[in-house]
């Protein structure tokens, strides 16, 4: 279940933005005729600026009202933002990544992520939906050389969108600052609306290709995994009476069951290493019956002999 922030704390601020933006705005508005010629520009940009905060409040003030999130065997439904519903199952799910409080999930022939903002438990939540979505897709073959040839591409072009965006926002600080030093020397409000404009589309374009580069880069966390659920799933097994083969929900590491005669369980974990490739060293770890519960809800079963 989604514990979702919506304190009244956070309605509090939203309207006293609503309240304080359109009422600024009213008075700049209302005194405007009334100042000196030389500050028109000046009284126009503080009118912009407060229509621009109560307006952002007002559309923020609905968002996530009422919202909820389930778990069940079935799937995962949730209604959230504003009044957006999402009702799938696991096996649907391409990847989950959890950001401030925040998750992205990308459901499989969809570039754009479902974005579920302010969850207090977004860690549990992500590590949940990821060992469910992960164990429906664990047995779906993966094209390993299909994916090294795409991976560096994707990997250049994550780089440029994000040299873009850091680009572009230099560029709106640089004509904010412009805009700044001409209202101190007195301009024209051509010449405000002018470099606002500018700033807007600078700022604008650097949104435009951030979001280009946090969708590529899930991408390529998302192939990454692939790669990884791949080098475990072909590389040998050892000898001996194994039980089952298990890995970690982001596929970072493998283990072994082996089954004693006195039904005790030894594990033999590998991790995969940076050329998504599993790693020639294995750390052993004994368990109790009693305490393979723990050792199954952490895990994803690729195997079962």
């Amino acid at each position: 279940m989604g514990e979702f922030d919506n304190s009244w704390g956070k309605r509090i601020l939203k309207i006293l933005g609503i309240l304080l933006g359109f009422g600024f705005a009213a008075v700049s508005a209302v005194y405007l005729g009334r100042i000196d010629p030389d500050q028109i520009a000046t009284g126009v940009l503080m009118t912009i600026a407060g229509l621009a905060v109560g307006g952002v409040s007002a559309v923020f003030l609905p968002y996530n009202h009422g919202a909820c999130l389930k778990l069940d065997d079935s799937g995962l439904s949730a209604r959230f933002g504003w009044n957006t519903v999402l009702n799938c199952s696991y096996s649907e799910i391409d990847s989950c990544t959890d950001t401030y409080q925040s998750l992205f999930i990308v459901l499989k022939g969809r570039e754009k992520p479902f974005c579920i903002k302010n969850l207090k438990n977004s860690n549990e939540l992500w590590r949940e939906i990821t060992l469910r979505s992960e164990q429906a897709n664990a047995r779906i073959p993966v094209d390993a050389e299909k994916i090294r040839r795409e991976l560096p591409a994707m990997k250049r072009r994550k780089m440029l969108f994000r040299i873009l965006s850091l680009v572009l926002y230099a560029c709106g600080i640089f004509v904010l600052f412009y805009l700044t030093l001409a209202l101190r020397k007195g301009c024209s409000w051509v010449t405000v609306l002018l470099t606002a404009v500018l700033t807007a589309a600078a700022v604008g374009a650097g949104l435009f290709f951030g979001r280009k580069y946090n969708m590529l880069d899930r991408a390529v966390a998302a192939d990454q995994r692939r790669l990884r659920r791949w080098a475990i799933m072909s590389a040998p097994l050892p000898e001996g009476e194994l039980y089952g083969v298990y890995a970690a929900p982001d596929y970072t590491c493998r283990t072994v069951l082996c089954r004693g005669e006195d039904g005790s369980f030894t594990g033999l974990t590998q991790s995969v290493n940076g050329g998504q490739q599993l790693g020639d060293a294995c750390s052993r770890e004994s368990f109790s019956p009693d305490e393979m519960n723990d050792f199954f809800r952490d895990r994803i079963e690729l195997r079962r002999f």
